[in-house]
């Protein structure tokens, strides 16, 4: 009776785990639209990585997801030019201080010599 148990308890697991296999994107598509959509539809829906719209499926492809990615990864580089450059100007900003405080310095220290040979 034990072994009978069983053999009906994994052929009910392996069953429910094929149920969505003969179902197509729009099938669940038509679920997801239904205000009280099971979670076990939605779920599948997100392992298949449909979005739905009007009851219709629509299949994010791996060349978008790939392109996508390419994208992002793009502006973080030019995130990261950007940023280095703007480093980089604050750096000479900050050296042409330097070098202008180093003149005035300078002009003040030629002014107060010509004062005294006067």
């Amino acid at each position: 009776m034990k072994k009978l148990l069983l053999i009906l308890i994994l052929f009910s697991a392996s069953a429910s785990a094929n149920f969505f296999d003969n179902w197509t994107d729009d099938n669940l598509c038509g679920w997801i639209d239904n205000p009280s959509t099971p979670d076990y539809i939605t779920d599948e829906a997100d392992k298949r990585k449909i979005i739905c719209v009007g009851g219709k499926a629509i299949r994010n492809s791996d060349k978008q997801e790939k392109k996508s990615a390419k994208q992002e990864k793009k502006s973080a580089k030019q995130e990261k030019k950007s940023a280095k450059q703007e480093k980089k100007s604050a750096k000479q900003e900050k050296k042409s201080a330097k070098q202008e405080k180093k003149s005035a310095k300078q002009e003040k220290k030629s002014a107060k010599q010509e004062k005294k040979e006067k």
